[in-house]
Formats: C-alpha cells, structure tokens, sequence
C-alpha cells in the first residue's frame, strides 16, 4: 500500500466521522442535557424510592423516561451514570439506556414501516454522513444554541459561587487526562480532514 493511498484512506475514514458526528450532534447535546438535569435537579432520595430496586415499578419508569430521552449510545450512557449516582439501581440503568438507544428505534422504525413511510435505507455511507442542509442540520443549530447557553449560565454560576465565597476562580492546573485525551482524538480527526482536503476529495 502506497503512501498516498493510506492518507486517502485516513483522510475519508476522518471525514467520514464528522459527517457521523453532525448527523448525531444534536442527540449528543440532548443526552448530556438529560444528564445534566437528572444531576441538578432530581434528589437522590426521591430518585432511590423510585428506581432503586430492580423490581416492576423501577424498569417500567426507566423504560418510559429512556424511550421518551432518545438519544445516541454516548448520551445514554452518561445518563444512565447519572441515575446510578443518584441512587438508581444498576439494572434500572441498564434498562434506561435499553429503551433510550435500542426500544425508540424499534418503536420509529414498525411505526414508520405501518405508516408506509419507511425512508430508503440503501444509501453508502458515505451518503448517509455527507453534510447538507436537511432536518439534521435545523435540528444541530438549536442544540449548538442551547448548549451555548446551558454552558455560558454554568459558568456564570459558577463565577457568582466563587465571587460568593471569596475564591479566586482560576484553577490552574494544567490539562487533566480527560482533556488531553479529547485534544489528541480531535487532533487525530482534524489531521485526517486536512488530509482529505489535499487529497482533493470531495463530499
């Protein structure tokens, strides 16, 4: 295998995952809402009497709270973590992300396919993940616009917390592990573009 046509390939696999990463952006953004909400607002205790047993009542809420917060595996996933922190049974959680990622598509997909509405399920993938300007894309930009703001009144409270108590808010520190880690897979990502780009490829 020649030099070039390894950088080809690096360079459509990384275009390829910003493509599946557009079209899933606004399940992302979703997902770590619903997160961040059970986290902020749900109380552990009320949360325990609920869902803190793997009996009946626990899976069938969780079922019905996961199948109403489709999103994609991620967002579940830290989801789900989220409810095990606040005191939610583990095989509850399980079920959460169960009906949050696999029952919701099931549900879409036999009530489309009842309708007659199917969509066309023969595209290449390349098709699937290309950029345009469809339901997606009107969908990323609310999302994108709802994180800003969920972002920007964290860290103003985050700034009147510290203001409050007389802490200097600047914590230093250098980068943690988790951000190297995401600088590095972004930068991996980034390079394969640049390399699809001078490549001469095409959407």
């Amino acid at each position: 295998m020649s030099d070039s046509s390894l950088w080809q390939m690096y360079g459509e696999a990384a275009k390829t995952s910003v493509g599946f990463f557009w079209k899933a952006g606004w399940a992302f953004v979703l997902g770590y809402a619903v997160s961040a909400m059970i986290q902020a607002f749900v109380p552990k205790k009320r949360l325990t009497e609920h869902m803190g047993a793997a009996d009946l009542q626990s899976l069938s809420l969780v079922t019905l709270f996961g199948a109403a917060s489709s999103s994609c595996s991620f967002a579940a996933l830290a989801a789900a973590r989220s409810l095990i922190m606040k005191g939610a049974h583990f095989i509850a959680a399980v079920a959460f992300m169960f009906a949050s990622i696999v029952l919701t598509a099931l549900i879409m997909h036999f009530g489309f396919a009842a309708l007659d509405l199917t969509p066309e399920s023969s595209r290449r993938i390349n098709h699937a993940a290309r950029f345009a300007v469809d339901y997606t894309f009107f969908m990323n930009l609310a999302f994108a616009l709802a994180a800003v703001l969920l972002v920007g009144l964290n860290r103003g409270w985050q700034r009147h917390e510290a203001e409050a108590e007389g802490h200097d808010h600047d914590h230093g520190g250098g980068l943690s592990v988790k951000r190297l880690v995401a600088f590095s897979c972004a930068a991996v990502v980034a390079v394969g573009v640049i390399a699809h780009l001078i490549a001469g490829g095409t959407g």
